[in-house]
């Protein structure tokens, strides 16, 4: 039952063991040896004398009919290992040569993109990108943003209802279309400051927070449409925020949260 009090609080704790799971699919035939599919291949001749198996005798392995079965097979065996490799590429944690294909198909690099992205980066963009589907719940958007990298607090606000909520408690007084906001607390970013001698006036702003923009593109693509993400991480600067309302300037919440 919901606090009469409080408002309500949504984070991702992951578990210790948590991390990227792998499937391990392989079997023999993931990357067959020609030499262990040879008795299975050698079967397929007739037997008898002539086909070097007189009186139901295994063929020889150094055999006419056994190196010529191991040149017959070794295609198949290539082609076995290839395929295997390929479908290795419907997983995005497996990927190898297709990332440009996946990129295509997810419509990326987009507007959130950095320029001049490593590939490391841009593998990352796009496991973010495929996690983000069905992203729903602040439980989903605290689980999307600890597998970005950031650390969240999800606060759900609501108003006070006679009846129901307490005097002094979180719930506030005001309008209702403050619970549509969902109020992100971010944590642990990085902060950089002007430096005599190394930064330059016009270009380095004098403090800024680093990161956030990230995390900001990556809730705008996928928040439901009922709600609106707001973000506070500190009490004494705003974001790079290109998308900004004038009008949460006032917003009840604070100046402080963009």
């Amino acid at each position: 039952m919901r606090d009469r009090a409080t408002n309500r609080w949504t984070e991702f704790v992951p578990e210790e063991d948590d991390g990227e799971l792998y499937v391990d699919r392989t079997d023999p035939l993931s990357d067959p040896d020609i030499e262990a599919v040879l008795p299975a291949a050698l079967s397929i001749w007739p037997k008898g004398a002539a086909w070097g198996s007189p009186d139901g005798q295994a063929i020889d392995g150094d055999s006419v009919y056994a190196r010529l079965t191991r040149a017959v097979f070794a295609p198949f065996a290539e082609f076995y290992r290839l395929a295997f490799a390929e479908s290795n590429e419907w997983f995005v944690l497996q990927l190898e040569t297709s990332l440009a294909d996946w990129e295509r198909e997810y419509g990326l690099p987009n507007e959130c993109a950095r320029p001049d992205q490593s590939y490391q980066t841009r593998f990352y963009t796009l496991l973010n990108k495929v996690r983000s589907k069905g992203t729903i719940t602040p439980q989903d958007f605290c689980r999307l943003a600890h597998f970005a990298g950031f650390r969240i607090k999800i606060e759900e606000r609501f108003g006070f209802r006679c009846g129901f909520s307490r005097c002094g408690g979180e719930h506030f007084l005001g309008s209702a279309a403050q619970e549509g906001y969902w109020i992100v607390h971010v944590y642990d970013l990085r902060k950089e400051y002007f430096r005599v001698g190394s930064s330059r006036v016009g270009r380095d702003p004098l403090f800024r927070i680093v990161g956030i923009q990230e995390l900001i593109c990556l809730f705008e693509v996928v928040e439901p449409a009922a709600f609106k993400a707001v973000f506070r991480y500190a009490e004494d600067a705003l974001p790079e925020y290109q998308s900004w309302p004038d009008s949460w300037q006032d917003a009840p919440w604070g100046q402080f949260d963009a």
